[in-house]
């Protein structure tokens, strides 16, 4: 759908006029900033330019969906800054508005303070939305699925995941392999390194847990589906379900365009997937890290694991805001 674009003297007049023609629930794409000219820089501030569209609900065409609009005041230039900052490594803009509404609450007199006092107070407020992920431990063992889009590297992060667990901690381990109609991309990845592992690599629905596998951790290969079709979220939903109380992994490609793997991510979320943590792959092919924080500001699922390029175990990291923000804000 076209955006539609808004002029306006603040932050809270551009949402008002939004609002007023979009609906409360529109989403906003862009902001710019458009400095005064000529004389007109001597007495007046910088107006703001908001690129705006209706919700999912009132467009039934867009993929994607996004939180609607925050309350944000008036900004002056080293807020400005900062929210361009935050743009600049990948936070959608209703989300970068709502973050500097949070830095305004900390902190009034922004521009009083230097820019290395601004860029803690901006972590800081990014940080408290952040939402821990807690690996489960479960007297009968963990079943860990993996789920995901086609081609995000689903399978090298179950791989990945499983070296640590049974080769570097010298835990049981059984690998399966989902067997379904559908594809499975990297059969041959997934075959090949569980004969590196010792492990069989079953191809079959595995039976119910008995009481002598209390200490044994399953890891299950979903094939890669359609997450914008709802009849494969609902294959995945039924599939999911013969399991007794697994814990279900998302891994999305952060490469990917915002508004295609947030769209994923939405998907499972309308569908009420028992998603327990959210893996992000393909972390060497995109620099702007500050997009994962629109995964963790559109839901409240935590992102467990970072992963790194294709070797395995290669780089496979815990997820945490410290380690996002020092690649979002190198020092």
């Amino acid at each position: 759908m076209e955006l539609v674009s808004f002029i306006a003297e603040s932050a809270n007049e551009a949402i008002d006029k939004v609002r007023e023609e979009l609906g409360p629930d529109a989403i906003i794409e862009q902001v710019v900033k458009l400095p005064a000219k000529g004389v007109d820089k001597i007495w007046k501030k910088p107006r703001i330019q908001v690129f705006a569209r209706p919700s999912k609900a009132k467009s039934k065409n867009n993929r994607s969906q996004s939180p609607s609009l925050g309350h944000a005041g008036s900004f002056d230039d080293s807020e400005w800054a900062i929210t361009e900052s935050l743009q600049a490594s990948g936070l959608l803009p209703q989300y970068a508005l709502q973050v500097m509404e949070i830095i305004q609450k900390k902190s009034p007199s922004l521009g009083e303070i230097d820019s290395i006092k601004q860029r803690k107070i901006t972590s800081i407020a990014l940080s408290e939305a952040w939402r821990p992920f807690i690996p489960s431990k479960k007297p009968q063992g963990t079943t860990n699925i993996f789920i995901g889009p086609a081609g995000v590297g689903k399978s090298t992060v179950m791989c990945k995941w499983m070296t640590h667990h049974h080769l570097l901690k010298n835990k049981p381990t059984r690998a399966f392999q989902l067997d379904t109609e559908r594809v499975h991309n990297n059969s041959d990845l997934l075959s090949v390194h569980c004969e590196i592992l010792g492990l069989e690599l079953e191809k079959f629905h595995p039976e119910s847990r008995s009481s002598g596998q209390s200490d044994q951790s399953w890891f299950v290969d979903f094939p890669g589906s359609d997450f914008f079709q709802s009849d494969s979220i609902e294959h995945i939903k039924h599939s999911i379900a013969e399991f007794d109380d697994p814990d279900v992994h998302l891994v999305l490609n952060l490469a990917y365009e915002t508004p295609v793997f947030l769209g994923q991510l939405m998907s499972c979320m309308k569908a009420k997937l028992p998603i327990s943590s959210i893996i992000f792959t393909h972390l060497d092919e995109e620099i702007r890290w500050g997009k994962i924080w629109n995964a963790v500001f559109a839901c409240k699922i935590p992102v467990s694991f970072l992963s790194n390029g294709q070797n395995i175990p290669g780089d496979f990291l815990l997820a945490s805001p410290e380690l996002i923000l020092g690649q979002q804000f190198p020092s």
